[in-house]
Parts: structure tokens; C-alpha cells; sequence
């Protein structure tokens, strides 16, 4: 499962993880609380010559056919065993495939009745790409809506320990087929994410305040000592469940700078 992660990557780090000119990440901020249905950075390749791109989705995919925009809400993960069959993501497995880079994310294990949260990182130090899938959807008045889900697997190495899903993290090499919209039939897919090696992850507990969606601090990411009390009513995130989603927390809106993609900043 992934409910909440972190990016916080300056411009040309980011560039030299993902093959991309540093303009594409030009004002991201950085970010200590990542929440589902919050704007995201994804990264496409949307013509055939291997270009990439930045987009910002919002996380929680909503397919491009659905009534009401809110079934995003349920739809934050997709497992990775069963994406290929499922309607709401059979067409994005085939032809809208991208990346959602990170530096790190959140899991949280149960200790005397009490919900701690960790922080899973790379031991690297270096930002990393989660699968994902997004879709575009077409409200009554007729703006766009671009979305994603982020694909998870079996938990596998030292994160099996606190949960039984994890993201899908790609290898760099793992890249260029991912984002290649030319490949759709669903065998070399499931075979690149099942080769997937286990990640080399560092984990520690840290402050319950990540619990709440509006609690965006550099400290989210401190180890602290595991007996620390957790002060917050927010309930933990929901696991992911068999319809391949979990219910996205609250969160309130917040501006936050970020670029386009052309060097042009809005607001999110």
C-alpha cells in the first residue's frame, strides 16, 4: 500500500534521476506529507521518440468514463497482480503508464494498541520512481481532469515487516518500457514488475503528526524513539482492500508554487 510520501529533491537531482531537462521540475516545492487527493508530480513519455515530461495528476484516479468524480477517492491504489483485468484500469495499463517520483513514503504498524507511523526510504539517498497509471476524465462543463493511481505489489524485504503491500518501485534501466505507450499487451508489463528486484530500504518510526494530511514539516521524516505516544485522533489511512483501493483522508486545500513543465508557476 501507499498512502501518504515525500519528495523534496531540488530541480537538477531530480533531472538527473529521471533523463529530463531541470526546467520540468523548475518550482516544485518540497513536500514532508504527500496525501491522496492532493496534486502530484507524474512523469510521461507521450511521443514515441522517448521524450519525457512532467504532468500534475491528482492522485486517486478517476476513469475517464465514471458518472462521478469521487470514485478517485477509492482509487488511490491499484495491485499490480490483477491491474491488467480490472475496468477502471485495463485501458490506462495499455496506453497512459507513467512514473511518480519520491524520496520516501509512510507505512504504519499497530504497538500496544497504538498506530506508529515509519518512514520507508532508499538507503541510497536518492529519489526513486513509483509505477503508476492515470487516466483523463471530462467534467459536465467540459474541463479536464487528469488522475493516477500508483500500482502496488507484495511487500517484500524489510517493508514485509510492517505491511503485506508496497509500492511498485522501478529501476532506472525499468524506465524507458514502463513509459513506452507502444507496448500493450499486458505480458512484458507484468513480467517487468514481477522482476522487480526488492528494494535496499532503511526504515525508522517517526512523529504520529504525520497521521494528520495538513502536518507538512521537514520533521516528518526524523526518526524519533519508538515509545513516543501518538497525540493525533486522525484515524490511519485504510488498508488497501480487494476492489484494489483504500478511502483517501481529508485534506485541507492549500496553495502550493509549481511549475508547468514551461517554467510557469500556479498555484495548486
Amino acid at each position: 500500500m501507499c498512502g501518504r510520501f515525500v519528495l523534496y529533491d531540488d530541480e537538477e537531482m531530480l533531472a538527473g534521476a529521471f533523463s529530463l531537462d531541470p526546467r520540468w521540475f523548475r518550482g516544485v516545492p518540497a513536500r514532508y506529507n504527500i496525501a491522496p487527493g492532493t496534486a502530484i508530480l507524474g512523469i510521461v513519455q507521450p511521443s514515441p521518440d522517448g521524450t519525457r515530461e512532467t504532468r500534475l495528476f491528482k492522485w486517486g484516479l478517476v476513469p475517464h468514463w465514471a458518472k462521478d468524480p469521487a470514485i478517485g477517492n477509492r482509487m488511490i491504489n491499484a495491485r499490480a497482480e490483477s491491474v491488467h483485468e480490472k475496468p477502471a484500469y485495463r485501458g490506462p495499463f495499455k496506453y497512459r503508464r507513467c512514473l511518480v517520483p519520491a524520496r520516501g513514503f509512510f507505512e504504519w504498524t499497530q504497538e500496544g494498541g497504538k498506530r506508529r507511523p515509519h518512514y520507508i526510504h532508499p538507503t541510497g539517498g536518492k529519489p526513486f520512481a513509483m509505477a503508476a497509471l492515470w487516466d483523463e476524465w471530462t467534467s459536465p462543463d467540459g474541463s479536464p481532469l487528469e488522475t493516477c493511481s500508483i500500482l502496488t505489489t507484495e511487500a517484500r524485504g524489510p517493508i514485509a515487516a510492517l505491511h503485506h503491500r508496497m509500492p511498485v518501485i522501478l529501476q532506472p534501466g525499468q524506465y524507458p518500457t514502463w513509459l513506452d505507450a507502444s507496448i500493450q499487451h499486458p505480458t512484458p508489463l507484468l513480467e517487468l514488475i514481477a522482476g522487480t528486484p526488492a528494494p535496499d530500504m532503511l526504515i525508522h518510526p517517526v512523529d504520529p503528526r504525520i497521521n494528520k494530511p495538513d502536518w507538512d514539516q521537514p520533521q516528518n521524516i526524523m526518526p524519533i524513539e519508538a515509545e513516543t505516544p501518538d497525540p493525533s485522533p486522525a484515524k490511519r489511512p485504510a488498508a488497501e482492500d480487494s476492489a484494489d483501493s483504500h478511502r483517501a483522508p481529508k485534506r485541507r486545500a492549500r496553495s502550493r508554487p509549481v511549475a508547468d513543465g514551461q517554467g510557469k508557476l500556479f498555484e495548486l
